[in-house]
C-alpha cells in the first residue's frame, strides 16, 4: 500500500495551473486627425517671401511667385472658439537663373514659423488654455 501512495501517477499533475492571456493591440485609424481638423473651421495663413527673400541671391533679379505648398496644421484657441489654422508657405522661381543645358531652376521658399510641438496639432494657444483650466480655475482634464 506504501507503493502505491509513493508512486506519482503521470496523468495527474501537482502544479497550479496557469492562464495565458494573448493581448492584442489594435491598429489606429486611418484618417482621424484629417477628420477631426476639418470639422473645425478653417483659416488659411500664408507665409510670403518678404524683403531680401524676394530678390535672387544670384543676379539680384525679382523672383516670380509659382506656387504655395501647406507646411502644417494646428488648432488655435481665441477666447475658447477653436478652429484650425493652415500655415502654407510661398515660393518663389528666378527667371534669370535658369540654367537652360540641365534645365536646373532656383527655388526659394519663405520661412514658416515652426509649430509648437512637433507632430502635435495644437498650438501654444490650446496649451496654454488647458493649463489654465486645470491648474487656476482647478477643473478635472476630462471636461
Amino acid at each position: 500500500m506504501k507503493e502505491e501512495e509513493n508512486s506519482i501517477d503521470p496523468n495527474v499533475s501537482t502544479e497550479p495551473a496557469v492562464e495565458e492571456y494573448v493581448v492584442r493591440r489594435r491598429k489606429k485609424k486611418r484618417g482621424v486627425r484629417q477628420a477631426n481638423l476639418d470639422a473645425l473651421p478653417q483659416v488659411d495663413k500664408v507665409h510670403e517671401l518678404k524683403g531680401k527673400k524676394r530678390f535672387c541671391d544670384t543676379c539680384g533679379e525679382k523672383l516670380e511667385i509659382i506656387g504655395k505648398h501647406l507646411a502644417h496644421r494646428e488648432i488655435n484657441c481665441k477666447s475658447m472658439e477653436f478652429y484650425c489654422e493652415n500655415s502654407y508657405v510661398q515660393t518663389g522661381k528666378c527667371q534669370h537663373c535658369v540654367n537652360p543645358m540641365n534645365g536646373n531652376d532656383k527655388l526659394i521658399q519663405a520661412m514658416a514659423p515652426a509649430p509648437f510641438a512637433v507632430h502635435s496639432y495644437f498650438s501654444a494657444s490650446v496649451v496654454a488654455e488647458i493649463l489654465y483650466s486645470k491648474y487656476v480655475l482647478a477643473l478635472p482634464l476630462n471636461r
